[in-house]
């Protein structure tokens, strides 16, 4: 009789135990959604969580991944949309409040913008986004200004511009907001007086890039 109970039990628990294995089968834990899956779909999400609103003129091309452990809040989706965007070489520019206009990074220089003044090289009012932005900054010691951009073109990202308003002894950048303050920050180095000694030698060089640009123009003028 104990032998039959122990033997029945047996079965049972085998039973039970297929059972939940073919239910878990046939009812699979459902895999966590992406919202952001695509471009398209991320702005329909940002939408959402924030209540901005997006014009783009053609479908945005390009998908986003991340990890499992990646989630994606009220608090960190903005950021998140905006290197998304530059990542699948896209960016926005601020129509007005709530609305931007979403565009390939490569035609933000036809795009209008409103310029950034920074002032003692405080980044504090440049956002820390992927979106391109427009800076003024004006230079404290604005001896040779056209120096200090040719030395920062290798640092800027494949869209930005850098310009040299010598009249005022301003630089005006466009750039992301991650790189501005980068860039900021290499200016800031860079501004200070010069000894007379490093004077004379950027004096001598410059004199030589002009010869050099006006052989050329003679040259190219004069092909015979």
């Amino acid at each position: 009789m104990r032998q039959f109970l122990a033997t029945t039990s047996l079965i049972t628990m085998i039973t039970l135990s297929v059972s939940t294995h073919a239910k878990d089968k046939t009812h699979p834990t459902p895999k966590r959604k992406n919202p952001c899956h695509t471009l398209t779909s991320c702005a329909d999400h940002v939408s959402h969580l924030l209540g901005h609103k997006y014009l783009f003129a053609e479908k945005l091309k390009g998908q986003v991944n991340f990890s499992k452990n990646f989630k994606l809040t009220k608090d960190n989706i903005n950021e998140y949309f905006s290197e998304a965007l530059h990542l699948n070489g896209y960016t926005r520019v601020k129509i007005k409040d709530g609305v931007y206009r979403i565009l390939k990074a490569r035609d933000i220089r036809y795009s209008p913008a409103s310029i950034i003044e920074v002032k003692d090289y405080n980044t504090s009012s440049i956002p820390s986004l992927s979106d391109y932005f427009l800076v003024s900054l004006k230079l404290k010691h604005p001896d040779y200004p056209s120096e200090i951009t040719r030395s920062l073109r290798p640092f800027m990202s494949r869209y930005g511009r850098i310009i040299t308003a010598e009249h005022t002894g301003s630089i005006i950048i466009q750039d992301t907001g991650r790189n501005l303050k980068r860039i900021v920050g290499i200016i800031k180095n860079l501004d200070i007086p010069i000894s007379d000694e490093h004077r004379e030698r950027l004096e001598k060089i410059i004199k030589r890039r002009h010869e050099s640009k006006m052989s050329q123009k003679c040259s190219s003028s004069n092909p015979g």
